[in-house]
């Protein structure tokens, strides 16, 4: 009993041992990971036992039943502030430590520098601010366990198996909101001054409006809610014309609740009881998990994942139960019932999508802009022989549509141990228990193979650009004069102002607009001899995104962390002896506290258990 005690006071008080509520919130959250993967409903060890001990009932007249079917339904929700502003799983895609970040220029004095998202060049507060974006997660849960417990003999030593068919609807509202957003005054146009192609006459110099220029070519939303919630398809202009803005397809956030069903993971084990006497058994047993649930698709963040993320488990199971103490009328008894099991998840279905950040660029740089440079091949026809390749800039993505490839997730080990104390009084019962649940560190690696087959295209063909761009469209879209600037080291927060190119655009010229500067004066628009130090030739193939994978992505830091968590469990239950079958009801509730990450969640649940034994 002592032993039990101080089982139990680990499993609920560990996670929160030496660490103070305010002390390293940000270590212990987790950075710009887009994918979680939940505590699977199907891993516990605890729930097996609650619906396991059922077919032990020591009830006259029955010695012989040696089946069990029983069903379970389950409802959760995560509940808790931990952290201050880390708020469950929360924080887990962004990457300023908390669930909130905010936006502005490209200073670094905010988390995200706007521009990156399609909306130009912002006006800020004080503070270098121009709003703030938010996550509030709901998860909720139901699940529905059909479970099947055979044993050949509960008198002697013999072969047993189990099988758990859990159908699971997880449902994730992401709460996501824009906030503190600054209005801005007029159009969304980002203006400088270019430098005079002559220093002794300043009307060189002209104010350019990148927005009527299109420098840079892209179009974006309105709002950072808009674009990271995956925006309008096409948008209308003040003057009526219809433009496709810059939109993300991977690293989404829903604008709404997302709900996966899926029969998940459908689990079987096969065992024997080495030992079978008067007043308990033990046994072992070989286990199988199967991957029925879904697989993460990137397409958003935060995916309700049902199972294990398409992982195969396999492993071994111990059980047993002992009877602690029993009055002498037989009416009143106290089991205790202990369960544990360990895993080792392999890669199963395919293809697992994860979202990757650039290695050399930082957390959150997977929503950088990206532009795809391709060889453009010239010919003349007066030359069957001539020929020349060149990149070119052509089309601006965000990374993420990139950078979101298919991989192998394996984990080590999952487990999980399990005690419960049942008290028996004539036909009822009242059960508490206790569970310690644990997964060790993911390990990533790219499916080269599925990729192949999705034609992912070469990394290499990307330029990170920062605020540059490769081509400006000058002279009524007339002429274009390729720049094809980049910034291979921008951060999504920090990076240099564009470019500032040298003349006068031919319609401020005095004959388009007379008096603006002076007529006569005419200067091509021309780049500078020189650039400051970050900003590079994107045709250059050291300046693009590295080739090789494991150079270009940050692997790592998409790999989820370990996690642990510990559940407290009450139950109370009636079994109808007299009747065929001994048909029992019960009622349930347990709360889950999590560890050191939020890969696991804290959430509480009710459940309702019936059954009947043959």
């Amino acid at each position: 009993m002592r032993l039990f005690c101080v089982i139990l006071s680990f499993i609920l008080f560990y996670p929160y041992v030496s660490f103070p509520k305010n002390n390293n919130c940000k270590i212990r959250c987790s950075f710009s990971q887009n994918t979680w993967l939940p505590h699977a409903f199907s891993s516990s060890s605890l729930r097996d036992l609650q619906q396991a001990k059922y077919l032990w009932n020591d009830i006259p007249g029955f010695i012989g039943q040696n089946l069990e079917l029983s069903v379970l339904v389950e409802y959760g929700q995560n509940f808790s502030e931990r952290c201050d502003d880390c708020k469950g799983l929360g924080s887990m895609p962004f990457w300023s430590g908390t669930n909130r970040m905010t936006f502005g220029n490209n200073n670094g004095k905010a988390d995200i520098d706007a521009y990156q998202l399609g909306l130009g060049n912002l006006p800020v507060n004080q503070d270098g601010i121009s709003g703030k974006i938010e996550l509030d997660p709901k998860v909720r849960q139901a699940a529905a366990d059909l479970f099947l417990y055979y044993v050949y003999s509960k008198e002697n030593p013999s072969i047993y198996f189990k099988i758990h068919a859990p159908l699971v609807a997880m449902t994730i509202a992401p709460h996501f909101k824009e906030t503190d957003f600054v209005t801005m005054s007029g159009s969304n146009k980002f203006e400088q001054v270019t430098q005079p192609s002559d220093p002794n006459n300043l009307a060189t110099s002209a104010s350019i409006t990148y927005y009527d220029w299109r420098y840079p070519i892209i179009q974006g939303q309105n709002f950072v809610f808009n674009y990271l919630t995956g925006g309008a398809v096409d948008c209308q202009q003040l003057d009526g014309n219809i433009f496709k803005p810059l939109r993300l397809d991977k690293g989404r956030i829903a604008p709404q609740s997302q709900t996966e069903i899926r029969l998940a993971d459908l689990s079987c084990a096969l065992g024997y009881n080495f030992v079978v006497r008067e007043g308990g058994f033990f046994g072992a047993a070989f286990k199988l998990t199967c991957p029925t649930g879904n697989i993460p698709t990137a397409d958003f963040m935060l995916e309700p994942i049902v199972g294990r993320g398409g992982a195969w488990g396999v492993g071994v199971e111990l059980s047993g139960e002992y009877k602690i103490w029993q009055n002498v009328f037989d009416t009143d008894r106290i089991d205790l019932w202990l369960q544990g099991e360990v895993l080792h998840l392999i890669p199963g279905r395919r293809a697992n999508m994860r979202s990757f950040d650039l290695k050399q660029n930082g957390p959150g740089s997977k929503y950088l802009l990206v532009q795809h440079y391709a060889p453009q091949y010239q010919y003349k026809d007066d030359d069957p022989f001539y020929f020349k390749s060149s990149m070119q800039p052509e089309i601006l993505y965000s990374a993420i549509d990139v950078t979101t490839l298919p991989v192998f997730s394996k984990i080590a080990v999952e487990g999980a141990f399990s005690a419960l104390l049942d008290y028996h009084h004539k036909s009822w019962n009242i059960s508490l228990g206790a569970e310690f649940w644990g997964r060790s560190a993911e390990c990533l690696s790219i499916d080269v193979e599925s990729a192949v087959e999705r034609r992912h295209p070469n990394l290499n063909e990307f330029a990170v650009m920062g605020r540059q761009h490769g081509s400006y469209l000058i002279d009524g879209n007339d002429k274009e004069l390729f720049t094809y600037y980049c910034q291979p080291l921008a951060k999504i927060n920090e990076s240099d102002d564009p470019v500032v190119l040298v003349g006068v655009p031919p319609y401020l010229h005095g004959n388009y607009q007379q008096g603006f500067v002076q007529p006569g004066v005419i200067a091509e628009i021309t780049k500078p001899l020189e650039l400051s130090e970050g900003i590079a030739d994107a045709r250059i193939s050291k300046n693009r995104i590295p080739a090789k994978f494991e150079d270009a992505l940050d692997i790592c830091g998409a790999q989820l962390s370990s996690a642990i968590s510990g559940k407290l469990f009450g139950q109370i239950g009636y079994t109808f002896e007299e009747c065929t079958f001994s048909p029992y009801l019960a009622m349930y509730s347990s709360v889950e506290l999590t560890g050191k990450t939020n890969h696991a969640l804290d959430m509480w649940s009710v459940g309702l258990q019936a059954g009947l034994n043959f």
